[in-house]
């Protein structure tokens, strides 16, 4: 009871937090955006695009190395990869594993969550529970995708939504008070018809 309102779910999360060791500390960040359409190309809805970026992998790469060096860690300190895209170069291997290769780290749990806009955060909650759990220490979340290959740009209700980018944190588990203390993750399916792409 009560579980469908998000503000009483919020406090109940909030409540257990505080017996909970802090889920993880942000280290660094990096980020790369690219490929808002321009005006031009949603006059022309036409077959010449702008150059986008083509490959999910490298600019996933990027961002991390550019996080990894602010957080001052070694990439082999990794031990979790979690990836959040929707517009993943293969359906297997996964962009997680493809980045972990393309930063040569030997060991670690890699894998994609497809949860669209929200898979950054739901991202850094994983991996904040993971790190409640013991099971992890040292984590990278990313968000990326590459949508001007999916997008319809003849389309001016979903065109002007969407562009390329890539986001990445580093968390690292941490002793005391700080990190992430909590996280309420709530969906509404009703609403999925609503927006498709």
């Amino acid at each position: 009871e009560g579980l469908t309102d998000p503000q009483a779910v919020a406090q109940q999360v909030a409540g257990k937090a505080r017996t909970l060791p802090p889920g993880g500390w942000i280290r660094g960040g990096g980020y790369l955006f690219r490929a808002y359409p321009t005006r031009e190309l949603l006059d022309a809805a036409a077959p010449h695009q702008p150059v986008f970026l083509q490959s999910r992998d490298r600019h996933s790469a990027w961002a991390n190395t550019r996080a990894l060096e602010q957080a001052g860690m070694d990439a082999q300190e990794i031990d979790l990869l979690i990836v959040g895209t929707v517009t993943g170069e293969t359906t297997f291997p996964s962009t997680a594993c493809r980045v972990q290769k393309a930063l040569d780290i030997k060991q670690c749990t890699a894998f994609d969550i497809g949860a669209a806009c929200a898979g950054f955060v739901f991202g850094g909650a994983i991996a904040s529970s993971l790190f409640q759990m013991g099971t992890h220490r040292a984590a990278i979340v990313i968000g990326v995708e590459v949508l001007s290959k999916i997008t319809d740009y003849a389309d001016r209700s979903t065109c002007v939504l969407f562009g390329d980018g890539a986001g990445v944190v580093v968390l690292r588990a941490e002793d005391g008070d700080r990190g992430i203390l909590a996280s309420c993750i709530l969906t509404d399916g009703s609403g999925a018809d609503l927006i498709e792409l």
